[in-house]
């Protein structure tokens, strides 16, 4: 990590974890060993399409949940 840089804190479902600055949400799923199709995400509230994990980049504070899509009705 570079030593300028400071590392932001992310809750996962209520668990907080320390994550480089410009990691994505993706690359947490990836660290943390989530199967990306298996589970869905939101950060904050939102949902986060899984196209778009990669592309979003976590910030300090940001309060992510994963979970298993229920599907039927």
């Amino acid at each position: 990590m570079n030593p300028q840089a400071t590392a932001c804190r992310v809750l996962v479902n209520g668990e907080a974890y320390d994550v480089e600055p410009g990691t994505t949400l993706e690359g947490l799923l990836d660290r943390l060993g989530f199967a990306p199709p298996s589970v869905a995400t939101a950060i904050d509230g939102q949902f986060v399409p899984r196209q778009q994990r990669a592309s979003r980049v976590l910030q300090e504070g940001d309060r992510i949940t994963c979970f298993q899509p229920i599907v039927g009705g």
